[in-house]
C-alpha cells in the first residue's frame, strides 16, 4: 500500500514515519501529508493495517486543492477510498 502511494508521484517521499509530498518544510514541525480514510483522518498505522485488496481509489492533494483540509492539509493530502467507503 504504502509503495502504490510512494510511487503515484515523484514527488511523495517517506520521512519521519509519514509521507512528504512538498517536501520538509520546517525544522522543528512536522511535513508530513495528511491521511484520509475513508473521509476520516487516520494514522500511518491504520494505513499500514488496509489491505490493498480493499482499496478502491489513491488521490494525492497538494496546493490549493489540498486547502479545504485547513491547516492539517497545509503539507498535503492523501486521500484513500475503500471499496466498503462511501462515495
Amino acid at each position: 500500500m504504502i509503495e502504490l502511494i510512494i510511487n503515484s508521484s515523484p514527488s511523495i517521499t517517506m520521512s519521519g514515519g509519514g509521507f512528504v509530498i512538498r517536501g520538509e518544510s520546517s525544522i522543528l514541525g512536522s511535513s508530513a501529508a495528511l491521511i484520509v480514510i475513508d473521509n476520516m483522518a487516520s494514522t500511518m498505522s491504520q494505513l499500514t493495517s488496509l489491505s490493498p485488496h480493499s482499496v478502491k481509489s489513491v488521490s494525492v492533494l497538494k496546493g490549493g486543492a489540498a486547502a479545504i483540509y485547513g491547516s492539517r492539509g497545509a503539507n498535503g493530502v492523501v486521500i484513500i477510498t475503500t471499496k466498503r467507503g462511501k462515495d
